[in-house]
């Protein structure tokens, strides 16, 4: 599935500008408005050229994601427009449910790789089960972030994030280069750190109850990721535009 997204441009505390004659006012005016729509559709354009979701309406492989399973896989159903897979009711712990996309890119200069699922996890057994993976393109390397009931940890750091246990919980990848990257939770900053090298996974993103010899209950209510304008990027050609109007 494909989404539109646009540009939020944050106020900026810049001096006053110097009063301008009324038709050179309207001559900036008109610039900066075509300056600003120029901006939200190239923001748009690019958004809309690579921007993959699952959005819990349907099963992911319905919905152009690639389904992985072992041992028969696990029991899953659609509640209040999640996912939910229950691993823990086939009673087997080698069982495995997983779904991946594979069109994973590297950012150009000035855009952000994004990565955000909202999920919550309700039973868990033996070990951390319900992840989520990513692999980039060469060089090869890989990131795992697995989810326990108070906390998850990212392969092979085991430094514990912690999380309140029951809820839903939205987690955020933020990376510009594909290989120092930033954890949010909840929209606050809560880990930083470095694609696992060398790497044996193709460019991938995979979600689900992924480990055999443990089992679990997830709710996913959407995995989102794509390639976006930076933030700091959509915002500099107005800072400049409107420097120069008030040097103007």
């Amino acid at each position: 599935m494909i989404v539109r997204t646009t540009a939020l441009l944050l106020p900026l505390a810049l001096p006053q500008a110097p009063e301008l004659p009324r038709e050179q006012e309207d001559k900036t005016m008109r610039m900066l408005i075509f300056l600003l729509t120029a901006l939200g559709t190239l923001v748009t354009a690019s958004a809309d050229e690579y921007w993959i979701t699952y959005e819990g309406n349907d099963f992911p492989e319905n919905e152009g994601w690639t389904r992985h399973t072992y041992a028969g896989g696990a029991e899953r159903w659609l509640e209040d427009g999640a996912l939910v897979i229950d691993s823990i009711s086939v009673g087997d712990l080698q069982a495995t449910d997983t779904y991946q996309q594979v069109d994973v890119r590297r950012p150009e200069p000035g855009e952000l790789f994004v990565a955000e699922w909202r999920m919550r996890l309700d039973q868990f057994e033996e070990s951390y089960d319900a992840l989520v993976v990513i692999a980039r393109p060469e060089p090869l390397g890989d990131l795992t972030f697995a989810h326990a009931l108070d906390h998850l940890v990212v392969f092979d750091d085991w430094d514990p994030i912690p999380v309140t246990p029951g809820e839903w919980h939205i987690y955020r990848f933020e990376s510009e280069d594909m290989d120092a990257y930033t954890l949010l939770v909840d929209g606050a900053p809560a880990y930083e750190g470095h694609f696992q090298t060398p790497s044996l996974l193709d460019p991938l993103l995979a979600f689900g109850n992924a480990a055999r010899g443990a089992a679990s209950v997830s709710r996913w209510d959407y995995v989102r990721f794509g390639i976006i304008p930076e933030p700091s990027s959509v915002l500099l050609l107005t800072v400049g535009f409107l420097a120069r109007r008030g040097r103007g």
